[in-house]
């Protein structure tokens, strides 16, 4: 196993604990303890809310629940790729294209729901085109960089 870098941010060392505790006890044993200290992490902030959990408004339950299955997802998605794969640095740049997708889907797609930004000035486009550009070209690195010298780079 590779040797992980260090960071101070907290999302980054959390990347970097996976990563390692899942080379040292395994995916299977470092993905429940991951979940678990999300879920301490998210209950500390329950007091922070507008009103009890219970009183969500009805209209407000599915799209809440649905919201929350779908980050749990990728929260289990990605600690099983840092598990399996230990390649913290690339697996991080490709998962963070997710901004570069909901750029994508918000043009493509967000008139579905009611989102107006497809009609934004031509200078809102242009600023995410170059940062969805930006993120496309650390992607491209990350990936083909370790592969340069086979490719004669």
């Amino acid at each position: 196993m590779s040797e992980a870098p260090s960071s101070s941010s907290p999302a980054a060392s959390a990347t970097v604990s996976a990563a390692s505790g899942a080379g040292a006890w395994g995916v299977g044993k470092i993905l429940p303890m991951v979940m678990a200290f999300s879920l301490v992490g998210s209950v500390v902030f329950i007091p922070a809310f507008e009103g009890p959990v219970w009183k969500v408004p009805s209209g407000a339950r599915k799209p809440l629940l649905a919201g929350a299955a779908l980050l749990a997802g990728q929260a289990i998605f990605i600690t099983l790729v840092i598990g399996m794969f230990t390649d913290t640095p690339r697996i991080n740049v490709v998962y963070n294209a997710r901004g570069l997708w909901s750029v994508i889907a918000v043009w493509l797609i967000g008139h579905w729901f009611g989102n107006r930004e497809m009609h934004a000035s031509r200078g809102v486009f242009l600023w995410r085109t170059a940062g969805a550009t930006l993120m496309l070209a650390a992607i491209v690195v990350a990936i083909v960089g370790p592969f340069a010298p086979v490719l004669g780079w």
